[in-house]
C-alpha cells in the first residue's frame, strides 16, 4: 500500500484527466444536440418578405411554421382547431360560435385576446358576407348569417385568412410555433417561441444556388424537397426515407397572349412533350393530365390536353413571343426548342433567362413582361377554389380577361353548396382549356425525402408537401 502522500500524488492527475474527458464529452453532447435542433432546408426563390396577402410555394412553407388558421382539415374531411377552446354551428349552417384560446399569444406584447379575435373576424366577415352580424357571449363570438354559410369553416381554414400581425418590416407573425427572426437575401431563420426537447427549435432555410451549391453536400440539410429531384445528392436518396405521392399540383404553361387567335395557335401547336423535356431536361418521368385540375380532384382527367394544330393564320411578321426561363440548366435545350417551334409554326419565340427570384417578382408585377411562363399550380387544401385564384382578381397572372370565366369564378366564390362548387370547378377547368389560357404539362409525382430518424412522420398527410416542423420529434 502506498503512503498517503504518494497516493494523492498519483491520484490527482487521474481525476483531472477524468474530469477533462467528462467535460469534453458533455460539450460534444450539447453541441451535437444543439445542431440537431435546427431544421435546415434548401429552397428556390426565398421570399423577400412574408405575408398572408401574397403566398407563393416557399412563403406557404414558412407560413405552415409561423401561422395557424382557425380551422384545420388535415384528413380532408373533419375540422379541428388549435386556437379555439370550443366551437359549434347550427345544423343549417346559419350560425357559428367560436371561442378563442386566449392563453395563446403572437408574441410577448400581442396576446390572442377576444378583442383581437373580434376585430380579426369582423374584417374577414366583411369580405365573406357583409350582411352577417357578430355578437359576444361568454368569451365567444357568435356569427349569424342571413342564409346558410356552408363554406365558412373552409374559408377560415385557409392560411390566407390565418390570424396575423405585423411583427417586423418584412414579416408577419401568426399563432404557429415559430416566429421569423431574420430575413436575408440568402437565408431565412425561424425560432421556436417555446423550446421543446427532442424537437427542432430553429428553422434555417437557404436560398438554392443551383447544382453547384455546396449545401448539397452538407449532412445538416434536412429538406431537399423544394429543389429539383435530379439535383438532390445521392447520400440523401440513400439515407433518407422516400415517399412517392401523386401530388395535388400541376405544372402548367401560362399563355399571356391577349389575341385569342394567336393564343389558340400557340396552345394547339406547342409540343407538350418536347417543351417539358426541354425545360426540365433531367426529369425522367412525367404524369400526363388534361386540365389544370390534378388527378385526385373531382373532374380531373389523366392524359394529355387535346390539341389540334392548324397554321393557316400565322402572321409571319409578328413580334417574338417571350417565354421566361427561370431554370439555369436548360439554356441549350430551350434554345433548340425555340428554333424548332419557329421552324415548325412560323411563330418567333424568344427565350428570356431570369433568376427564380426575378421570375416570382415578375408574376406579381403588372403588366406582366412575358407571353409564356411555366409555373406550378397548387393548393393548400382540397377546396377547388384555390386552383383558380392565381388567374382572377388581384393575383391574376394574365393580362386579359374572359367574361364567362370571371362569371364562373364569382359563382365559385359565392356558391355555398359543395356539390355545386365541384360542378362549377369542373366546368371552369374545361372553359379555361377551351379558352387556351393554360396548357397543362404534367402532374407532380416526385419522391419526397425525409430524415429517417424522425419518429412521428406520417406518410400521406397533406401529401407531405409542406411539413409541419413543429410537430417533428426524434
Amino acid at each position: 500500500m502506498l503512503p498517503p502522500v504518494l497516493k494523492h500524488k498519483y491520484a490527482r492527475p487521474q481525476l483531472a484527466w477524468i474530469l477533462v474527458l467528462f467535460l469534453f464529452s458533455l460539450l460534444f453532447y450539447v453541441v451535437r444536440q444543439d445542431a440537431g435542433r435546427s431544421w435546415k432546408g434548401l429552397m428556390i426563390a426565398l421570399p423577400s418578405e412574408l405575408s398572408t396577402a401574397h403566398i407563393t410555394s416557399i412563403s406557404f412553407y414558412i407560413l405552415k411554421q409561423t401561422h395557424e388558421p382557425v380551422f384545420r382539415r388535415d384528413d380532408g374531411e373533419n375540422y379541428t382547431s388549435r386556437i379555439l377552446t370550443r366551437w359549434s354551428r347550427k345544423i343549417d349552417y346559419s350560425q357559428y360560435t367560436l371561442c378563442p384560446d386566449t392563453r395563446l399569444s403572437f408574441d410577448s406584447r400581442h396576446p390572442f385576446s377576444l378583442d383581437y379575435f373580434k376585430g380579426y373576424v369582423s374584417s374577414l366577415i366583411s369580405k365573406y358576407d357583409p350582411i352577417a352580424s357578430i355578437s359576444e357571449s361568454s368569451g365567444c363570438l357568435v356569427i349569424d348569417f342571413h342564409k346558410p354559410a356552408h363554406n365558412f369553416m373552409d374559408f377560415l381554414a385557409s392560411y390566407e385568412n390565418a390570424p396575423s400581425i405585423k411583427a417586423m418590416p418584412a414579416a408577419e407573425e401568426g399563432l404557429g410555433p415559430f416566429a421569423v427572426v431574420d430575413i436575408r437575401k440568402d437565408r431565412i431563420i425561424l425560432k421556436r417561441k417555446k423550446e421543446v426537447p427532442n424537437g427542432f427549435n430553429r428553422v434555417i432555410l437557404y436560398d438554392y444556388k443551383g447544382a453547384g451549391d455546396p449545401n448539397l453536400q452538407s449532412r445538416s440539410i434536412n429538406d431537399f424537397n423544394f429543389i429539383p429531384p435530379w439535383d438532390r445528392p445521392g447520400w440523401a436518396k440513400q439515407s433518407y426515407r422516400g415517399f412517392k405521392n401523386l401530388q395535388l399540383k400541376t405544372q402548367i404553361l401560362l399563355l399571356n397572349i391577349p389575341d385569342p387567335e394567336l393564343r389558340s395557335l400557340v396552345y394547339n401547336c406547342i409540343d407538350i412533350d418536347k417543351l417539358r423535356r426541354s425545360f426540365f431536361p433531367r426529369k425522367d418521368e412525367f404524369y400526363d393530365v388534361q386540365t389544370l385540375l390534378p388527378v385526385g380532384m373531382p373532374g380531373a382527367m389523366p392524359g394529355k390536353a387535346l390539341q389540334r394544330c392548324s397554321l393557316e393564320k400565322v402572321d409571319r411578321k409578328m413580334r417574338p413571343l417571350v417565354l421566361l426561363n427561370w431554370r439555369n440548366d436548360n439554356f441549350q435545350q430551350m434554345h433548340n426548342f425555340a428554333e424548332a417551334f419557329n421552324n415548325t409554326t412560323g411563330i418567333p419565340l424568344l427565350i428570356k433567362n431570369v433568376t427564380s427570384k426575378e421570375f416570382v417578382s415578375t408574376l406579381h408585377t403588372k403588366p406582366h413582361k412575358y407571353n409564356l411562363a411555366i409555373i406550378t399550380n397548387e393548393i393548400e387544401s382540397s377546396n377547388p377554389y384555390g386552383f383558380f385564384t392565381a388567374y382572377f382578381g388581384k393575383e391574376n397572372r394574365l393580362d386579359f380577361d374572359s367574361p364567362n370565366l370571371s362569371q364562373g369564378y364569382n359563382s365559385l366564390m359565392h356558391t355555398e353548396d359543395p356539390e355545386k362548387r365541384r360542378a362549377i370547378a369542373v366546368s371552369m377547368a374545361g372553359s379555361i382549356a377551351s379558352n387556351h389560357a393554360i396548357l397543362p404539362l404534367y402532374q407532380g409525382n416526385d419522391v419526397l425525402l425525409y430524415p429517417s430518424y424522425i419518429k412521428n412522420l406520417t406518410a400521406g398527410r397533406e401529401f407531405l408537401e409542406y411539413p409541419e416542423i413543429g410537430d417533428f420529434r426524434w
